[in-house]
Protein backbone atom coordinates (compact mmCIF):
# COMPACT_ATOMS: atom_id res chain seq x y z
CA UNK A 1 0.00 0.00 0.00
CA UNK A 2 1.38 3.40 -0.97
CA UNK A 3 1.83 6.20 1.54
CA UNK A 4 -0.98 8.17 -0.14
CA UNK A 5 -3.40 5.23 0.05
CA UNK A 6 -2.43 4.58 3.67
CA UNK A 7 -3.07 8.24 4.54
CA UNK A 8 -6.46 8.12 2.78
CA UNK A 9 -7.42 4.98 4.67
CA UNK A 10 -6.39 6.48 8.01
CA UNK A 11 -8.33 9.69 7.29
CA UNK A 12 -11.43 7.69 6.32
CA UNK A 13 -11.26 5.73 9.58
CA UNK A 14 -10.85 8.95 11.56
CA UNK A 15 -13.91 10.43 9.82
CA UNK A 16 -15.95 7.35 10.74
CA UNK A 17 -14.85 7.60 14.38
CA UNK A 18 -15.63 11.33 14.41
CA UNK A 19 -19.14 10.82 13.10
CA UNK A 20 -19.84 8.18 15.79
CA UNK A 21 -18.87 10.59 18.54
CA UNK A 22 -21.62 11.13 21.14
CA UNK A 23 -22.46 14.79 21.81
CA UNK A 24 -24.91 16.11 24.38
CA UNK A 25 -27.41 18.87 23.63
CA UNK A 26 -25.80 20.81 26.45
CA UNK A 27 -22.50 20.81 24.54
CA UNK A 28 -24.28 21.87 21.34
CA UNK A 29 -25.75 24.88 23.19
CA UNK A 30 -22.23 26.29 23.75
CA UNK A 31 -21.64 26.52 19.98
CA UNK A 32 -24.16 29.22 19.13
CA UNK A 33 -22.15 31.88 17.29
CA UNK A 34 -20.71 32.58 13.85
CA UNK A 35 -17.26 31.73 15.23
CA UNK A 36 -18.42 28.26 16.28
CA UNK A 37 -21.86 27.18 15.12
CA UNK A 38 -23.37 23.73 15.68
CA UNK A 39 -26.84 22.39 14.92
CA UNK A 40 -28.69 19.27 16.05
CA UNK A 41 -30.90 17.72 13.37
CA UNK A 42 -32.57 14.32 13.74
CA UNK A 43 -30.27 13.29 16.59
CA UNK A 44 -27.12 14.13 14.65
CA UNK A 45 -24.84 17.09 15.27
CA UNK A 46 -23.41 19.28 12.51
CA UNK A 47 -20.65 21.89 12.66
CA UNK A 48 -21.83 24.48 10.11
CA UNK A 49 -19.36 27.23 11.06
CA UNK A 50 -17.75 27.35 7.62
CA UNK A 51 -21.16 27.23 5.91
CA UNK A 52 -22.91 30.10 7.70
CA UNK A 53 -21.92 32.82 5.22
CA UNK A 54 -22.57 30.50 2.27
CA UNK A 55 -26.10 29.46 3.26
CA UNK A 56 -28.29 30.09 0.17
CA UNK A 57 -31.22 31.19 2.33
CA UNK A 58 -29.13 33.80 4.12
CA UNK A 59 -27.02 33.48 7.22
CA UNK A 60 -29.56 35.05 9.60
CA UNK A 61 -31.97 32.11 9.54
CA UNK A 62 -29.04 29.78 10.27
CA UNK A 63 -27.72 31.96 13.10
CA UNK A 64 -31.15 31.88 14.77
CA UNK A 65 -30.88 28.10 15.18
CA UNK A 66 -27.22 27.72 16.17
CA UNK A 67 -26.73 25.79 19.38
CA UNK A 68 -30.24 24.32 19.14
CA UNK A 69 -32.18 21.36 17.82
CA UNK A 70 -33.00 22.64 14.32
CA UNK A 71 -34.89 19.56 13.11
CA UNK A 72 -38.25 21.32 12.75
CA UNK A 73 -36.78 24.31 10.95
CA UNK A 74 -34.77 22.11 8.59
CA UNK A 75 -37.76 19.99 7.58
CA UNK A 76 -40.41 22.71 7.44
CA UNK A 77 -41.22 24.11 4.00
CA UNK A 78 -42.97 27.03 5.68
CA UNK A 79 -39.79 28.15 7.48
CA UNK A 80 -37.26 27.38 4.76
CA UNK A 81 -37.51 24.52 2.26
CA UNK A 82 -34.56 22.22 1.54
CA UNK A 83 -33.97 20.00 -1.48
CA UNK A 84 -32.53 16.47 -1.47
CA UNK A 85 -29.23 18.05 -2.51
CA UNK A 86 -29.32 20.15 0.68
CA UNK A 87 -29.73 17.00 2.77
CA UNK A 88 -26.72 15.45 1.06
CA UNK A 89 -24.69 18.62 1.50
CA UNK A 90 -25.54 18.69 5.20
CA UNK A 91 -23.97 15.27 5.64
CA UNK A 92 -20.49 16.65 4.95
CA UNK A 93 -20.77 18.78 8.11
CA UNK A 94 -21.74 15.96 10.48
CA UNK A 95 -19.46 15.65 13.52
CA UNK A 96 -21.31 13.13 15.68
CA UNK A 97 -24.53 11.77 17.14
CA UNK A 98 -26.68 13.54 19.69
CA UNK A 99 -27.05 11.62 22.93
CA UNK A 100 -30.50 10.05 22.71
CA UNK A 101 -33.15 10.22 25.41
CA UNK A 102 -34.55 6.99 26.78
CA UNK A 103 -37.86 7.60 25.04
CA UNK A 104 -36.23 7.75 21.62
CA UNK A 105 -38.82 5.89 19.53
CA UNK A 106 -38.51 3.43 16.66
CA UNK A 107 -40.21 5.79 14.21
CA UNK A 108 -37.55 8.46 14.70
CA UNK A 109 -34.79 5.89 14.24
CA UNK A 110 -36.36 4.67 11.01
CA UNK A 111 -36.66 8.27 9.80
CA UNK A 112 -32.98 8.85 10.55
CA UNK A 113 -32.03 5.81 8.49
CA UNK A 114 -34.07 7.09 5.56
CA UNK A 115 -32.38 10.49 5.76
CA UNK A 116 -28.87 9.09 6.22
CA UNK A 117 -26.50 10.15 3.43
CA UNK A 118 -22.87 9.47 2.74
CA UNK A 119 -20.41 12.30 2.42
CA UNK A 120 -20.82 14.32 -0.77
CA UNK A 121 -17.47 13.13 -2.07
CA UNK A 122 -18.56 9.51 -1.70
CA UNK A 123 -21.90 10.18 -3.42
CA UNK A 124 -20.19 11.71 -6.44
CA UNK A 125 -17.69 8.87 -6.60
CA UNK A 126 -20.13 5.99 -6.08
CA UNK A 127 -23.08 7.38 -8.05
CA UNK A 128 -21.27 9.10 -10.90
CA UNK A 129 -17.69 7.83 -10.80
CA UNK A 130 -16.39 11.38 -10.28
CA UNK A 131 -13.50 12.00 -7.87
CA UNK A 132 -13.91 15.58 -6.64
CA UNK A 133 -10.29 15.65 -5.47
CA UNK A 134 -9.02 15.30 -9.05
CA UNK A 135 -9.37 17.69 -12.04
CA UNK A 136 -12.95 17.43 -13.27
CA UNK A 137 -13.00 18.02 -17.03
CA UNK A 138 -11.51 14.73 -18.22
CA UNK A 139 -13.73 12.81 -15.82
CA UNK A 140 -16.86 14.16 -17.51
CA UNK A 141 -16.38 11.47 -20.18
CA UNK A 142 -17.74 8.96 -17.62
CA UNK A 143 -21.08 10.71 -17.23
CA UNK A 144 -22.94 10.40 -20.53
CA UNK A 145 -26.64 10.96 -19.92
CA UNK A 146 -26.04 11.29 -16.16
CA UNK A 147 -24.33 14.64 -16.69
CA UNK A 148 -27.35 16.89 -15.98
CA UNK A 149 -28.20 14.97 -12.79
CA UNK A 150 -24.59 15.29 -11.67
CA UNK A 151 -24.28 19.08 -12.03
CA UNK A 152 -27.43 19.48 -9.95
CA UNK A 153 -25.81 17.73 -6.97
CA UNK A 154 -24.21 20.95 -5.62
CA UNK A 155 -21.13 20.85 -3.42
CA UNK A 156 -20.14 23.58 -0.92
CA UNK A 157 -16.48 23.90 -1.87
CA UNK A 158 -14.32 24.62 -4.90
CA UNK A 159 -12.88 22.07 -7.34
CA UNK A 160 -10.10 21.97 -9.92
CA UNK A 161 -11.21 21.95 -13.55
CA UNK A 162 -7.94 21.49 -15.45
CA UNK A 163 -5.38 20.73 -12.75
CA UNK A 164 -2.33 22.96 -13.36
CA UNK A 165 -2.54 26.16 -11.30
CA UNK A 166 -1.74 28.40 -14.27
CA UNK A 167 -4.77 27.04 -16.14
CA UNK A 168 -7.10 27.35 -13.15
CA UNK A 169 -6.37 31.10 -13.08
CA UNK A 170 -8.35 31.51 -16.30
CA UNK A 171 -11.42 29.87 -14.74
CA UNK A 172 -11.57 32.27 -11.79
CA UNK A 173 -12.69 35.91 -11.80
CA UNK A 174 -13.13 38.33 -8.92
CA UNK A 175 -16.39 40.27 -8.98
CA UNK A 176 -14.63 43.64 -9.28
CA UNK A 177 -12.95 42.63 -12.56
CA UNK A 178 -16.28 43.08 -14.38
CA UNK A 179 -16.71 46.85 -13.72
CA UNK A 180 -12.92 47.36 -13.90
CA UNK A 181 -12.85 46.15 -17.51
CA UNK A 182 -16.23 47.17 -18.89
CA UNK A 183 -16.95 50.57 -17.28
CA UNK A 184 -13.98 52.26 -19.04
CA UNK A 185 -15.19 50.82 -22.37
CA UNK A 186 -18.69 52.17 -21.79
CA UNK A 187 -17.33 55.52 -20.60
CA UNK A 188 -15.27 55.82 -23.80
CA UNK A 189 -18.25 55.01 -26.03
CA UNK A 190 -20.55 57.50 -24.30
CA UNK A 191 -17.90 60.26 -24.36
CA UNK A 192 -17.12 59.60 -28.00
CA UNK A 193 -20.81 59.82 -28.87
CA UNK A 194 -21.18 63.03 -26.84
CA UNK A 195 -18.16 64.68 -28.47
CA UNK A 196 -18.98 63.58 -32.00
CA UNK A 197 -22.76 63.64 -32.21
CA UNK A 198 -23.91 65.12 -28.91
CA UNK A 199 -26.22 63.67 -26.30
CA UNK A 200 -29.95 64.19 -26.82
CA UNK A 201 -33.25 62.40 -26.33
CA UNK A 202 -32.60 60.16 -29.33
CA UNK A 203 -29.22 58.91 -28.14
CA UNK A 204 -30.57 58.57 -24.59
CA UNK A 205 -33.46 56.55 -26.00
CA UNK A 206 -31.02 54.16 -27.66
CA UNK A 207 -29.12 53.80 -24.37
CA UNK A 208 -32.37 52.78 -22.62
CA UNK A 209 -33.17 50.45 -25.54
CA UNK A 210 -29.81 48.78 -25.04
CA UNK A 211 -30.52 48.37 -21.34
CA UNK A 212 -33.82 46.63 -22.04
CA UNK A 213 -32.06 44.70 -24.78
CA UNK A 214 -29.82 43.21 -22.09
CA UNK A 215 -32.82 42.20 -19.94
CA UNK A 216 -34.22 40.31 -22.93
CA UNK A 217 -30.85 38.80 -23.79
CA UNK A 218 -30.23 37.75 -20.15
CA UNK A 219 -33.42 35.72 -19.92
CA UNK A 220 -33.20 33.94 -23.26
CA UNK A 221 -29.46 33.31 -23.11
CA UNK A 222 -29.81 31.82 -19.63
CA UNK A 223 -32.82 29.73 -20.59
CA UNK A 224 -31.86 28.61 -24.10
CA UNK A 225 -28.03 28.51 -24.03
CA UNK A 226 -26.98 28.06 -20.40
CA UNK A 227 -29.78 25.53 -19.85
CA UNK A 228 -29.52 23.89 -23.25
CA UNK A 229 -29.75 20.11 -22.83
CA UNK A 230 -26.56 18.79 -24.43
CA UNK A 231 -26.41 15.45 -26.25
CA UNK A 232 -24.82 12.89 -23.88
CA UNK A 233 -21.34 13.09 -25.41
CA UNK A 234 -18.05 14.07 -23.84
CA UNK A 235 -17.40 17.26 -25.85
CA UNK A 236 -20.96 18.60 -25.60
CA UNK A 237 -21.04 17.93 -21.86
CA UNK A 238 -17.67 19.65 -21.41
CA UNK A 239 -18.86 22.66 -23.42
CA UNK A 240 -22.00 22.96 -21.31
CA UNK A 241 -20.01 22.49 -18.11
CA UNK A 242 -17.61 25.31 -18.98
CA UNK A 243 -20.49 27.60 -19.96
CA UNK A 244 -22.78 27.07 -16.99
CA UNK A 245 -22.80 23.55 -15.54
CA UNK A 246 -19.78 24.35 -13.40
CA UNK A 247 -21.73 27.08 -11.62
CA UNK A 248 -24.61 24.75 -10.76
CA UNK A 249 -22.19 22.18 -9.37
CA UNK A 250 -20.24 24.70 -7.23
CA UNK A 251 -22.66 27.63 -6.65
CA UNK A 252 -20.75 28.75 -3.55
CA UNK A 253 -17.40 29.25 -5.29
CA UNK A 254 -17.05 33.04 -5.10
CA UNK A 255 -14.41 33.17 -7.86
CA UNK A 256 -16.63 31.41 -10.40
CA UNK A 257 -19.76 33.52 -10.14
CA UNK A 258 -19.06 36.23 -12.72
CA UNK A 259 -18.05 35.58 -16.31
CA UNK A 260 -14.31 35.59 -17.09
CA UNK A 261 -13.42 38.48 -19.45
CA UNK A 262 -12.68 36.09 -22.33
CA UNK A 263 -16.13 34.52 -22.05
CA UNK A 264 -18.05 37.78 -21.66
CA UNK A 265 -16.10 39.28 -24.56
CA UNK A 266 -16.94 36.30 -26.77
CA UNK A 267 -20.63 36.50 -25.83
CA UNK A 268 -21.01 40.20 -26.69
CA UNK A 269 -18.68 40.25 -29.72
CA UNK A 270 -21.51 39.45 -32.20
CA UNK A 271 -22.86 42.87 -31.22
CA UNK A 272 -20.15 44.36 -33.43
CA UNK A 273 -22.16 43.14 -36.42
CA UNK A 274 -24.81 45.72 -35.56
CA UNK A 275 -22.39 48.35 -36.87
CA UNK A 276 -23.42 47.21 -40.35
CA UNK A 277 -27.03 48.20 -39.72
CA UNK A 278 -26.72 51.04 -37.17
CA UNK A 279 -25.10 54.46 -37.41
CA UNK A 280 -22.01 54.64 -35.20
CA UNK A 281 -23.46 57.03 -32.59
CA UNK A 282 -26.62 54.92 -32.18
CA UNK A 283 -24.55 51.74 -31.86
CA UNK A 284 -22.32 53.37 -29.24
CA UNK A 285 -25.27 54.30 -27.03
CA UNK A 286 -27.12 51.01 -27.58
CA UNK A 287 -24.01 49.00 -26.74
CA UNK A 288 -23.36 51.21 -23.69
CA UNK A 289 -26.85 50.56 -22.33
CA UNK A 290 -26.44 46.85 -23.07
CA UNK A 291 -23.08 46.89 -21.25
CA UNK A 292 -24.50 48.59 -18.17
CA UNK A 293 -27.19 45.92 -18.11
CA UNK A 294 -24.52 43.22 -18.26
CA UNK A 295 -22.51 44.78 -15.41
CA UNK A 296 -25.65 45.02 -13.27
CA UNK A 297 -26.44 41.38 -14.06
CA UNK A 298 -23.05 39.98 -13.11
CA UNK A 299 -22.78 42.05 -9.92
CA UNK A 300 -26.36 41.12 -9.01
CA UNK A 301 -25.46 37.47 -9.55
CA UNK A 302 -22.58 37.77 -7.11
CA UNK A 303 -24.78 39.74 -4.72
CA UNK A 304 -27.56 37.14 -4.55
CA UNK A 305 -25.06 34.39 -3.73
CA UNK A 306 -23.02 36.17 -1.07
CA UNK A 307 -25.01 39.09 0.35
CA UNK A 308 -28.00 38.66 2.66
CA UNK A 309 -30.64 41.35 1.90
CA UNK A 310 -33.25 41.76 4.61
CA UNK A 311 -36.20 43.00 2.57
CA UNK A 312 -37.55 44.43 -0.66
CA UNK A 313 -36.58 43.81 -4.27
CA UNK A 314 -33.11 42.50 -3.40
CA UNK A 315 -34.52 39.82 -1.11
CA UNK A 316 -37.03 38.81 -3.78
CA UNK A 317 -34.45 38.31 -6.53
CA UNK A 318 -32.17 36.40 -4.14
CA UNK A 319 -35.06 34.10 -3.17
CA UNK A 320 -35.90 33.50 -6.84
CA UNK A 321 -32.31 32.67 -7.75
CA UNK A 322 -31.87 30.31 -4.80
CA UNK A 323 -35.01 28.49 -5.94
CA UNK A 324 -33.40 28.19 -9.37
CA UNK A 325 -30.35 26.50 -7.86
CA UNK A 326 -31.82 24.40 -5.09
CA UNK A 327 -35.45 23.64 -6.01
CA UNK A 328 -36.02 23.71 -9.78
CA UNK A 329 -33.36 24.77 -12.27
CA UNK A 330 -36.03 25.05 -14.99
CA UNK A 331 -37.56 28.11 -13.33
CA UNK A 332 -36.42 31.67 -12.46
CA UNK A 333 -34.06 32.35 -15.35
CA UNK A 334 -34.00 36.10 -14.80
CA UNK A 335 -31.20 36.94 -12.40
CA UNK A 336 -31.25 40.74 -12.27
CA UNK A 337 -34.88 41.14 -13.33
CA UNK A 338 -37.87 38.72 -13.18
CA UNK A 339 -39.83 40.48 -15.96
CA UNK A 340 -39.66 37.66 -18.52
CA UNK A 341 -40.18 34.98 -15.87
CA UNK A 342 -43.56 36.56 -15.19
CA UNK A 343 -44.31 36.89 -18.92
CA UNK A 344 -43.45 33.24 -19.73
CA UNK A 345 -44.62 31.68 -16.48
CA UNK A 346 -41.19 30.51 -15.29
CA UNK A 347 -41.31 32.29 -11.94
Amino acid sequence: MTTQNLTTTINAKENIKLKKRKISLEEVKHHNSEESGWLAIDYYVYDVTSFIKKHPGGKQILIEHLGKDATKAFKSDEIHSHSKAAHRMLESYKIGELCKDEDYDDFQEQLNEELEFDKLEEIHLQKYGIDLHKPILLQISKLGNKYLDWINEPIPHSIALFGPAWMEIFTRTKWWVVPLIWLPVIFFLVCNCALTFGLNLITLGWFITGLFGWITFEYFFHRCIYHWVPPPYFLTNVLHFLLHGCHHLIPMDSDRLVAPPLLSGAIVSPGLLLLYVMPLHIWQMFFSGFGIGYICYDLTHYFVHFVQPSSGYAKMIKRNHMKHHYKDHNLNYGVSNPLYDYIFGTI
